[in-house]
């Protein structure tokens, strides 16, 4: 059984409209957000091992405030989670080995592989929506349409009422 866990990274700021995408920073919103669904994330295990981060700054900052100065499993950012196109993260995940991995990224990217992956992914996830996706796989290189099962899904806005 393969478990994977989907971060969306928090609000980012628009606020320098000349820096490039990659560099934007979280605005305060978005590190508000981190406060409400670090536990949450925690608690579900997705910190624990194999944890895998865009290199994009709100992806890199969203993670850090997760973890929220607590101990960690070793992370990798890579460039190739730095995508909008969810085929790019199926070829991705296609090439991996481990039994759990946690991704951090971006939308559409992410909405796109869960609506692929689960008959009842949610339609929208907003910033620092989390997914856990249970899939009945040996390996990786079996992922299917439609194939995995929904076992969480939370958004800031859903913890804080």
């Amino acid at each position: 059984m393969k478990h994977l866990f989907l971060i969306r990274h928090a609000k980012s700021s628009w606020k320098e409209p000349g820096l490039p995408d990659h560099d934007r920073p979280l605005a305060g919103r978005g590190r508000r957000q981190l406060k409400l669904m670090s536990g949450i994330v925690r608690a579900a295990g997705a910190l624990d091992e194999s944890v895998f981060c865009s290199t994009a700054a709100r992806a890199r900052q969203t993670l850090r405030g997760l973890l929220n100065g607590q101990a960690s499993p070793p992370v990798e950012y890579d460039a190739d989670l730095y995508t909008f196109d969810y085929r790019d993260l199926l070829d991705w995940l296609l090439q991996r080995e481990e039994e759990r991995l946690t991704l951090v990224g971006h939308n559409p990217a992410f909405e796109d592989l869960a609506a692929y992956l689960l008959p009842d992914a949610p339609g929208h996830l907003p910033t620092c929506s989390f997914l856990h996706i249970e899939l009945p796989l040996k390996d990786w290189g079996a992922l299917a349409e439609s194939g995995g099962r929904l076992i969480r899904f939370v958004t800031p806005k859903t913890v804080g009422q």
